[in-house]
């Protein structure tokens, strides 16, 4: 199974896809906000990496950005329910520039995460 970063500042959100994979058999990270993932991400290994867009102190879209100029090999699933600064449609544009795999629109399913992670894991 995979090792997932989860980063998500809504910790009800977080913690119900933490619930969703660990039952899937993944290892499961998680962190509240961009500055959080980074750290972990340097400090240990993962399959992929699933992140809010908007967070505080870093969001997903700049952490993706740093993710592939540090892990480009690490795929990438975005997640957002919109947010203050842009639309949907430009979310995913620009989430399809940096090379996001998926991008997940909240309220998703459970298997909608757990079929991306797959797609991720097997990429």
């Amino acid at each position: 199974m995979a090792r997932v970063l989860i980063a998500e500042d809504v910790a009800e959100m977080r913690e119900a896809m933490q619930i969703v994979l660990e039952g899937e058999g993944h290892e499961v990270v998680l962190a509240e906000d961009g500055v959080a993932a980074t750290e972990r991400l340097s400090a240990g290994d993962y399959d992929v990496a699933v992140l809010d867009i908007w967070m505080p102190k870093k969001g997903g879209l700049a952490l993706m950005k740093e993710i592939t100029e540090t892990h480009p090999e690490l795929p990438v699933i975005i997640v957002s329910g919109g947010g203050p600064d842009a639309t949907l449609e430009n979310v995913t544009a620009v989430a399809d520039l940096y090379g996001a795999l998926r991008v997940l629109y909240k309220p998703f399913d459970d298997e909608e995460l757990i079929e991306a992670v797959r797609e991720a894991v097997d990429a």
